[in-house]
Protein backbone atom coordinates (compact mmCIF):
# COMPACT_ATOMS: atom_id res chain seq x y z
CA UNK A 1 0.00 0.00 0.00
CA UNK A 2 1.32 3.67 -0.69
CA UNK A 3 0.31 7.26 0.18
CA UNK A 4 1.11 9.78 -1.77
CA UNK A 5 -0.48 12.95 -0.44
CA UNK A 6 0.50 13.74 2.83
CA UNK A 7 1.04 16.79 4.85
CA UNK A 8 3.21 17.76 7.87
CA UNK A 9 2.87 21.10 9.93
CA UNK A 10 5.41 22.66 7.46
CA UNK A 11 1.83 23.62 5.59
CA UNK A 12 -1.83 22.01 6.28
CA UNK A 13 -0.67 19.51 8.57
CA UNK A 14 -0.54 19.24 12.24
CA UNK A 15 2.06 16.44 12.64
CA UNK A 16 5.96 16.55 12.18
CA UNK A 17 7.97 14.99 9.54
CA UNK A 18 9.27 12.47 12.45
CA UNK A 19 5.52 11.45 13.52
CA UNK A 20 4.98 10.89 9.47
CA UNK A 21 7.48 8.77 9.20
CA UNK A 22 6.83 6.68 12.02
CA UNK A 23 3.72 6.21 11.62
CA UNK A 24 4.19 5.49 7.69
CA UNK A 25 6.98 2.60 9.16
CA UNK A 26 3.78 1.01 11.28
CA UNK A 27 1.33 1.08 8.74
CA UNK A 28 3.96 -0.38 6.46
CA UNK A 29 3.68 1.69 3.55
CA UNK A 30 5.75 0.79 0.96
CA UNK A 31 6.09 4.12 -0.91
CA UNK A 32 5.21 7.70 0.27
CA UNK A 33 5.25 11.37 -0.51
CA UNK A 34 5.13 14.34 1.75
CA UNK A 35 2.78 17.00 -0.50
CA UNK A 36 3.12 20.11 1.47
CA UNK A 37 1.44 23.09 -0.04
CA UNK A 38 3.81 25.35 -2.11
CA UNK A 39 6.36 24.04 0.76
CA UNK A 40 9.42 21.50 0.07
CA UNK A 41 11.40 22.47 2.94
CA UNK A 42 10.53 19.24 4.23
CA UNK A 43 12.96 17.65 1.90
CA UNK A 44 15.70 19.63 3.68
CA UNK A 45 14.89 17.82 7.18
CA UNK A 46 14.84 14.18 5.35
CA UNK A 47 18.67 14.81 4.62
CA UNK A 48 19.54 13.99 8.17
CA UNK A 49 19.97 10.54 8.31
CA UNK A 50 18.67 9.85 11.55
CA UNK A 51 15.60 11.02 10.82
CA UNK A 52 15.02 9.10 7.13
CA UNK A 53 15.84 6.04 9.25
CA UNK A 54 12.96 6.01 10.67
CA UNK A 55 11.38 4.74 7.61
CA UNK A 56 12.30 2.24 5.41
CA UNK A 57 10.42 2.83 2.51
CA UNK A 58 10.52 4.57 -0.45
CA UNK A 59 10.10 8.51 -0.64
CA UNK A 60 8.66 10.65 -3.63
CA UNK A 61 9.60 14.12 -3.46
CA UNK A 62 6.05 15.94 -3.41
CA UNK A 63 4.35 19.36 -3.31
CA UNK A 64 1.05 20.41 -3.90
CA UNK A 65 0.25 23.90 -6.08
CA UNK A 66 -2.62 25.57 -6.58
CA UNK A 67 -3.67 26.89 -9.74
CA UNK A 68 -6.42 27.74 -12.55
CA UNK A 69 -7.74 25.89 -15.79
CA UNK A 70 -10.78 26.61 -17.54
CA UNK A 71 -11.88 29.31 -14.75
CA UNK A 72 -11.76 26.70 -11.97
CA UNK A 73 -9.47 26.81 -8.73
CA UNK A 74 -7.60 23.46 -8.92
CA UNK A 75 -4.87 21.56 -6.94
CA UNK A 76 -2.04 19.56 -8.68
CA UNK A 77 0.71 17.33 -7.24
CA UNK A 78 3.97 17.70 -8.37
CA UNK A 79 6.08 14.30 -7.65
CA UNK A 80 9.60 12.89 -8.41
CA UNK A 81 11.53 16.54 -8.92
CA UNK A 82 14.73 16.82 -8.30
CA UNK A 83 13.72 19.10 -4.47
CA UNK A 84 17.62 21.10 -4.82
CA UNK A 85 16.68 22.35 -8.75
CA UNK A 86 13.09 23.18 -7.89
CA UNK A 87 13.87 25.58 -4.37
CA UNK A 88 14.99 28.19 -6.31
CA UNK A 89 11.51 28.55 -8.12
CA UNK A 90 8.67 31.03 -7.56
CA UNK A 91 6.06 28.28 -7.52
CA UNK A 92 7.12 27.31 -4.03
CA UNK A 93 8.42 30.76 -3.10
CA UNK A 94 6.89 30.52 0.71
CA UNK A 95 7.45 34.15 1.02
CA UNK A 96 5.15 34.87 -1.91
CA UNK A 97 2.60 33.00 -0.81
CA UNK A 98 2.14 34.15 2.75
CA UNK A 99 1.95 37.68 1.89
CA UNK A 100 -0.84 36.38 -0.56
CA UNK A 101 -2.73 34.98 2.70
CA UNK A 102 -1.94 38.03 4.73
CA UNK A 103 -4.11 40.47 2.02
CA UNK A 104 -6.48 37.98 1.58
CA UNK A 105 -6.51 38.04 5.84
CA UNK A 106 -7.13 41.63 5.30
CA UNK A 107 -10.16 41.01 2.87
CA UNK A 108 -11.90 39.08 5.65
CA UNK A 109 -11.62 41.36 8.49
CA UNK A 110 -12.79 44.40 6.74
CA UNK A 111 -15.66 42.15 5.39
CA UNK A 112 -16.07 40.75 8.89
CA UNK A 113 -16.54 44.32 10.39
CA UNK A 114 -18.95 45.32 7.98
CA UNK A 115 -20.99 42.50 8.86
CA UNK A 116 -20.79 42.93 12.69
CA UNK A 117 -18.98 40.13 13.72
CA UNK A 118 -16.72 39.65 16.46
CA UNK A 119 -13.06 39.02 16.49
CA UNK A 120 -9.81 40.04 17.68
CA UNK A 121 -7.61 41.91 14.69
CA UNK A 122 -4.34 39.40 16.63
CA UNK A 123 -4.72 36.81 14.36
CA UNK A 124 -1.58 34.37 12.91
CA UNK A 125 -1.78 32.56 9.72
CA UNK A 126 0.19 29.22 9.86
CA UNK A 127 -1.49 28.01 6.60
CA UNK A 128 -4.57 29.61 5.03
CA UNK A 129 -6.22 33.26 5.73
CA UNK A 130 -9.41 31.36 5.82
CA UNK A 131 -8.85 28.73 8.38
CA UNK A 132 -7.26 31.08 10.69
CA UNK A 133 -10.37 33.83 10.51
CA UNK A 134 -12.38 30.34 11.19
CA UNK A 135 -10.54 29.71 14.22
CA UNK A 136 -10.93 32.92 15.39
CA UNK A 137 -15.01 33.79 14.71
CA UNK A 138 -16.13 30.61 16.16
CA UNK A 139 -14.29 31.19 19.82
CA UNK A 140 -17.54 34.19 19.56
CA UNK A 141 -21.10 32.49 19.72
CA UNK A 142 -22.83 35.45 18.48
CA UNK A 143 -20.89 34.86 15.01
CA UNK A 144 -22.80 31.92 14.28
CA UNK A 145 -26.15 33.65 14.18
CA UNK A 146 -24.45 36.57 11.59
CA UNK A 147 -22.59 33.61 9.11
CA UNK A 148 -24.31 30.60 8.97
CA UNK A 149 -20.96 28.96 6.91
CA UNK A 150 -19.41 28.86 10.27
CA UNK A 151 -21.51 25.41 11.51
CA UNK A 152 -19.76 23.66 8.55
CA UNK A 153 -16.71 21.79 9.13
CA UNK A 154 -13.00 24.31 8.57
CA UNK A 155 -12.19 22.92 5.32
CA UNK A 156 -16.03 23.58 4.14
CA UNK A 157 -16.13 27.33 4.88
CA UNK A 158 -13.41 28.12 2.66
CA UNK A 159 -15.29 26.76 0.25
CA UNK A 160 -18.32 28.14 1.15
CA UNK A 161 -16.61 32.20 1.28
CA UNK A 162 -13.26 32.81 -0.02
CA UNK A 163 -13.96 30.29 -3.26
CA UNK A 164 -17.38 31.16 -3.53
CA UNK A 165 -18.37 34.03 -6.18
CA UNK A 166 -21.60 34.73 -4.20
CA UNK A 167 -20.05 35.01 -0.79
CA UNK A 168 -19.14 38.99 0.03
CA UNK A 169 -15.88 37.38 1.24
CA UNK A 170 -14.97 35.83 -2.29
CA UNK A 171 -11.33 36.46 -3.42
CA UNK A 172 -9.84 36.33 -6.69
CA UNK A 173 -7.24 34.68 -6.33
CA UNK A 174 -5.94 34.15 -9.71
CA UNK A 175 -3.70 37.42 -9.75
CA UNK A 176 -1.01 35.13 -7.05
CA UNK A 177 -1.03 32.42 -8.71
CA UNK A 178 1.46 30.49 -11.63
CA UNK A 179 -0.68 29.15 -14.32
CA UNK A 180 -0.63 25.88 -14.97
CA UNK A 181 1.45 25.90 -17.71
CA UNK A 182 4.08 27.11 -16.16
CA UNK A 183 4.28 25.36 -12.87
CA UNK A 184 4.30 22.30 -15.40
CA UNK A 185 7.27 23.62 -17.26
CA UNK A 186 8.92 24.17 -13.71
CA UNK A 187 8.31 20.92 -12.41
CA UNK A 188 9.33 19.17 -15.50
CA UNK A 189 12.55 21.21 -15.77
CA UNK A 190 13.68 19.69 -12.70
CA UNK A 191 13.00 15.66 -13.96
CA UNK A 192 9.31 16.22 -12.18
CA UNK A 193 6.10 15.27 -13.04
CA UNK A 194 2.28 17.27 -12.74
CA UNK A 195 -0.69 15.71 -11.57
CA UNK A 196 -4.29 16.66 -11.23
CA UNK A 197 -5.08 16.46 -7.49
CA UNK A 198 -8.65 15.12 -6.11
CA UNK A 199 -11.06 16.22 -8.86
CA UNK A 200 -14.52 15.80 -7.55
CA UNK A 201 -13.25 18.18 -4.64
CA UNK A 202 -13.94 20.70 -7.02
CA UNK A 203 -17.47 22.58 -7.44
CA UNK A 204 -17.79 22.23 -11.70
CA UNK A 205 -20.72 23.15 -13.12
CA UNK A 206 -23.26 20.18 -13.75
CA UNK A 207 -20.97 18.02 -12.20
CA UNK A 208 -19.05 17.89 -15.31
CA UNK A 209 -15.93 16.71 -13.47
CA UNK A 210 -14.75 14.32 -16.01
CA UNK A 211 -15.09 16.54 -18.82
CA UNK A 212 -13.12 18.91 -17.09
CA UNK A 213 -10.99 16.62 -17.23
CA UNK A 214 -10.79 15.12 -20.29
CA UNK A 215 -9.99 19.01 -21.74
CA UNK A 216 -7.30 19.49 -18.88
CA UNK A 217 -5.29 16.00 -20.39
CA UNK A 218 -6.00 17.48 -24.07
CA UNK A 219 -5.06 21.07 -23.79
CA UNK A 220 -1.91 21.02 -21.68
CA UNK A 221 1.17 18.41 -21.24
CA UNK A 222 0.35 17.64 -17.31
CA UNK A 223 1.36 13.46 -16.55
CA UNK A 224 -1.66 12.36 -14.73
CA UNK A 225 -4.33 12.22 -12.19
CA UNK A 226 -5.31 11.67 -8.82
CA UNK A 227 -7.14 8.69 -8.80
CA UNK A 228 -7.71 7.52 -5.31
CA UNK A 229 -8.80 9.78 -2.57
CA UNK A 230 -11.03 8.93 0.47
CA UNK A 231 -13.87 10.65 -0.51
CA UNK A 232 -14.44 9.30 -3.93
CA UNK A 233 -16.09 6.46 -4.63
CA UNK A 234 -15.69 3.14 -6.05
CA UNK A 235 -17.31 4.22 -9.33
CA UNK A 236 -15.74 7.51 -9.53
CA UNK A 237 -12.26 5.97 -9.42
CA UNK A 238 -12.93 3.43 -11.98
CA UNK A 239 -13.79 6.34 -13.94
CA UNK A 240 -10.85 7.93 -13.16
CA UNK A 241 -8.43 5.02 -13.59
CA UNK A 242 -10.24 3.95 -17.41
CA UNK A 243 -9.98 8.34 -18.15
CA UNK A 244 -6.31 7.91 -17.57
CA UNK A 245 -5.57 5.07 -19.50
CA UNK A 246 -7.27 6.36 -21.92
CA UNK A 247 -5.39 9.09 -22.49
CA UNK A 248 -2.38 7.32 -21.80
CA UNK A 249 -1.48 9.42 -18.31
CA UNK A 250 -0.18 8.18 -14.81
CA UNK A 251 -1.98 7.60 -11.25
CA UNK A 252 -1.45 8.57 -8.43
CA UNK A 253 -3.32 8.15 -5.51
CA UNK A 254 -3.38 9.38 -1.43
CA UNK A 255 -5.50 10.16 1.71
CA UNK A 256 -4.41 13.89 1.83
CA UNK A 257 -3.44 13.59 5.22
CA UNK A 258 -3.53 16.31 7.58
CA UNK A 259 -3.06 15.14 10.89
CA UNK A 260 -6.30 16.23 13.42
CA UNK A 261 -7.10 18.53 10.82
CA UNK A 262 -9.34 16.27 8.89
CA UNK A 263 -10.73 13.96 11.40
CA UNK A 264 -11.18 10.56 10.54
CA UNK A 265 -8.72 10.83 8.04
CA UNK A 266 -5.53 8.40 8.30
CA UNK A 267 -2.60 7.83 6.33
CA UNK A 268 -2.31 4.85 3.72
CA UNK A 269 -6.59 3.75 4.93
CA UNK A 270 -7.92 6.84 4.23
CA UNK A 271 -11.03 7.16 5.75
CA UNK A 272 -10.47 3.30 6.64
CA UNK A 273 -11.73 1.75 2.85
CA UNK A 274 -8.83 3.58 0.89
CA UNK A 275 -6.24 1.16 -0.39
CA UNK A 276 -3.90 2.93 -3.15
CA UNK A 277 -2.07 0.09 -4.52
CA UNK A 278 1.55 -0.51 -4.92
CA UNK A 279 1.78 -0.47 -8.57
CA UNK A 280 0.26 2.72 -9.94
CA UNK A 281 3.99 3.97 -9.37
CA UNK A 282 5.49 3.21 -12.51
CA UNK A 283 5.92 6.22 -13.37
CA UNK A 284 8.91 7.11 -10.99
CA UNK A 285 11.56 8.00 -12.61
CA UNK A 286 14.12 8.49 -9.50
CA UNK A 287 15.13 6.20 -7.15
CA UNK A 288 13.73 8.18 -4.40
CA UNK A 289 14.93 9.57 -1.02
Amino acid sequence: MVDLHIHTRNSSGTDSLEDILKKAENKKLKVISITDNENIEIYNEIKDDEVRNLYSGKIITGTEIKTMFDGVVIDVLAYDFDPEKLKGSPIVDSKRIRLAQYDYLDNFMKVGKKLGLKFSEDIDIKTYAAQAFYDELIKHKENFEILPELKEKKEKFFKLTQRNRKSPFYINESKDMYSIGNIINEVHKCGGKVFLAHLYQYDIDDNKHLDFAKNLFKFTNIDGMECYYPTFSKKQTEDLVNLTKEYDKCISGGSGYHGTLREGIDMGSGDGNLNVPENIVTWVESKGI
